[in-house]
């Protein structure tokens, strides 16, 4: 039976942290999708870490990327309003 998780991601930036949901098989399954998925997020912020229109090394990326992360919980369904099934 699939469950709910909540996924916060997050990159050391106050505001910037973002929300997920999933219905998954397991804890497992939902942080791969988490993890799949990071890279993806912390592009989406790097403008505000580094400077709108800034250009930035490989390595300035992978300090900025080592801040990012993200937490997987349970959740209920209630709390799940929109989710994507995994």
């Amino acid at each position: 039976m699939k469950k709910y998780f909540k996924i916060t991601y997050f990159n050391g930036i106050c505001g910037c942290d973002e929300t997920e949901f999933v219905l998954a098989e397991s804890l497992e399954v939902a942080e791969q999708w988490a993890d799949d998925k990071l890279e993806d997020y912390a592009e989406s912020y790097a403008w505000q870490y580094f400077g709108w229109g800034e250009d930035y090394t490989d390595e300035e990326y992978e300090t900025y990327f080592e801040d990012c992360g993200y937490n997987v919980e349970e959740c209920d369904e209630d709390e799940a309003d929109d989710f994507e099934e995994i």
